[in-house]
């Protein structure tokens, strides 16, 4: 019992670290200005970073000073870290995006909501973006009546032998109407996707082909790289479990130490100051159990039976990480799975055999099949200064018995120093 109680816990704490973010209450007071109906007031305001549109903003005017709450009703906007929101009541589409939940009906599904939108471009034709609480992104142009919303939604139909996904597109006539006095944008309008990329780069032509200044262009997010390698010791368990083979599920297993090594890619994402990331991972690894058991009838009749199971492992392992600030260093957690290839393998049992008080010895191949691909899922802590860290990670898999009779689970605590290049 409890064998299994560390893991669960140890998955536990991985879990509680990966929401920590939401529940932080950790403040990021960086100079900013909110902007009221008298004008600009510079001060204090608690930037995140955000990846989903804030619904209200703190600020103060000193360090000093009492923290005011605001919410779009309050204040026309606010400026921090030279990114603009401005309060705006819009329009806001809320079909399901996810085929397994989208509708068959091309009717956009409208509500009001009270919202701060990012500016992505601002001059005599602004473009403004809003990523809402569900995940789904949606984007604004301004007119003299107001923040007008880009319509764009998916749906289902029905053809000939299969269901398809349809894009209705009515931002495309919207944003040739809007973008009209460049005659040549309409062949790009039309080409253009409901997205970041794509209509940046749609503005951006329309106001070289207008020979008109942009008076604001929000920096680009981009997703930063990171490189490294890993370098420390694995501790393997090995437990096997089965109506077969009572020489391997009923024996008494020895953990092997043995060391390991990996090399890293990771993707860090620009928004929520840099705190997620996508971690992959190409790791070698072996275990060497050995396992002793003892079949006793009588003195005179009974089997001693020494195994050894050695394997070898190259390994993809793929994780979603996040790291939160403590003083000069970073508390990280992943979360994520592996897959693993047998570069080498060995596996052998010497049984001691005693029948009739006439011993012998008989030498065995365990495996002659043997899974050479294994899967596991994988947790881990750690902690990073610089360019230094130093990582426990837990990894539970499906071993390497292929037989029906005979199931295998492999259990690994890998104990990993880190440097990024």
């Amino acid at each position: 019992m409890k064998t299994s109680v560390l893991p669960l816990n140890f998955f536990l704490l991985i879990i509680g670290l990966l929401l920590f973010n939401s529940s932080s209450a950790q403040k990021n007071f960086k100079g900013g200005i909110i902007i009221t109906k008298e004008g600009q007031e510079p001060g204090l305001i608690d930037y995140r970073n955000w990846n989903i549109n804030p619904n209200k903003v703190d600020f103060k005017k000193s360090e000093k000073e009492e923290v005011k709450s605001f919410s779009p009703l309050d204040i026309n906007g606010f400026i921090a870290n030279d990114e603009i929101y401005i309060g705006a009541i819009v329009d806001r589409e809320v079909s399901e995006e996810k085929a397994e939940k989208m509708d068959f009906d091309p009717k956009l599904r409208i509500v009001k909501d009270t919202v701060f939108l990012l500016t992505l471009i601002e001059g005599e034709k602004g473009l403004y973006y809003l990523m809402d609480n569900r995940h789904k992104q949606h984007f604004y142009i301004k007119t003299e009546n107001g923040y007008e919303l880009l319509k764009y939604k998916k749906f289902l139909k029905d053809i000939p032998e299969k269901t398809i996904i349809v894009d209705y597109r009515e931002y495309v006539s919207q944003l040739i109407g809007y973008l009209g006095d460049c005659s040549q944008i309409t062949s790009l309008v039309n080409e253009s996707k409901y997205s970041k990329k794509s209509l940046l780069f749609l503005f951006d032509y329309y106001y070289k082909c207008s020979k008109k200044d942009i008076e604001y262009k929000k920096k680009e997010d981009k997703t930063t790289f990171k490189f490294g390698a890993k370098l420390g010791g694995t501790i393997s368990t090995l437990k096997f479990t089965g109506d077969g083979f009572s020489y391997l599920t009923g024996a008494d297993a020895t953990p092997s130490f043995l060391p390991s090594a990996g090399l890293f890619v990771e993707a860090v994402f620009p928004r929520n100051h840099k705190k997620w990331s996508f971690y992959n991972e190409l790791f070698y690894t072996r275990l060497n159990v050995k396992l002793h058991d003892v079949d006793y009838e009588s003195d005179i009749n009974h089997t001693t039976s020494d195994s050894e199971i050695d394997f070898s492992y190259l390994k993809l392992n793929t994780l979603v990480k996040y790291k939160h600030p403590v003083g000069k260093l970073f508390l990280f957690g992943s979360a994520g799975f592996s897959n693993g290839f047998v570069l080498k393998q060995h596996s052998s049992v010497t049984k001691e055999i005693v029948f009739f008080s006439v011993p012998s010895t008989k030498e065995e191949v365990i495996f002659e099949r043997y899974r050479s691909y294994e899967r596991s899922f994988l947790g881990s802590v750690g902690v990073k200064r610089n360019k230094f860290s130093f990582e426990v990670r837990y990894e539970h898999g499906n071993g390497m018995s292929e037989y029906i009779v005979l199931r295998s689970t492999t259990k690994r605590w890998h104990l990993l120093f880190g440097y990024e290049f």
